[in-house]
């Protein structure tokens, strides 16, 4: 599964269901399983404590600004600079 698509290099919010038995959504969360798995990583949906990191928020930021990749995240991180903007 993860050898399919590679999401350090393609845009993971381009990537298709793989899998017929399950919703493009059961895929991409087993497919983040597996992928934070191979660093030692444990996530589920009601312990995801390693995700919420500054670390791994920094590293997604980054990903958004050099690439355009995960546009949806970038829609998040405008909003976010919206209320910071507004708060002054």
């Amino acid at each position: 599964m993860v050898k399919h698509f590679n999401v350090m290099l393609d845009d993971p919010e381009q990537m298709p269901n793989m899998d017929k038995d399950s919703t493009l959504a059961q895929f991409h969360y087993k497919y983040l399983q597996i992928m934070l798995g191979e660093k030692r990583i444990i996530y589920k949906k009601g312990g995801c404590k390693e995700v919420t990191k500054s670390q791994y928020f920094d590293k997604l930021s980054n990903r958004f600004t050099s690439t355009n990749h995960i546009p949806s995240f970038g829609k998040f991180l405008n909003l976010i600079n919206e209320i910071k903007i507004n708060l002054n």
